[in-house]
């Protein structure tokens, strides 16, 4: 394995312990997991299926596209990433949007808060990233690009996040 191989494995790892001990201690402040009611069951399995029905469309054109050695856009690895930030987009899109993305006492704004801090350390990597020329080889993205791929899916979520508070405001 080559340093840069080495550097992402390690990133991907370090990634998924900080969410895990995130994850660990807001549950552990409040004590339980988060209550969804019934409506906010079926949005989300609604919002799953469709976040699925994308996920699967999308790997069906990569692998159609992969089959006919067609790779304008990016690497090997790379449009996997794409497919996951775009199926994960489309459900928390759902989810936000039919409000069923927080349990019924989360406390939204220091979700939004930690959301904000992790937007801005991907966008911040994936700018370094893009202005080093690193994000792109032959032309065609590779994984270098993922940073800037997860700030633009937070971002997006940000944003539905605030259209719907704006919407819910207007009207009561």
């Amino acid at each position: 394995m080559n340093e840069h191989a080495i550097g992402f494995v390690t990133g991907l790892v370090l990634a998924i312990l900080v969410v895990g001990m995130v994850k660990r201690i807001l549950y552990k402040r409040n004590g339980k997991m988060p209550e969804y009611d019934e409506m906010q069951k079926i949005a989300q399995g609604m919002a799953y299926k469709y976040g699925f029905l994308t996920a699967v469309s999308a790997v069906v054109v990569c692998s159609v596209l992969d089959i006919l050695n067609i790779h304008f856009f990016a690497d090997d690895a790379t449009p996997m990433f794409l497919v996951l930030f775009l199926s994960v987009g489309v459900f928390a899109g759902c989810s936000i949007w039919k409000e069923a993305y927080f349990g019924l006492h989360a406390n939204t704004s220091r979700y939004v808060r930690f959301l904000v801090v992790v937007t801005a350390i991907n966008l911040i990597a994936g700018i370094q990233n893009l202005r080093s020329g690193e994000m792109f080889s032959n032309g065609r993205l590779n994984y270098r690009c993922v940073n800037m791929g997860c700030a633009i899916l937070l971002m997006v979520m940000l944003l539905i996040m605030l259209i719907k508070k704006k919407m819910c405001e207007t009207e009561e």
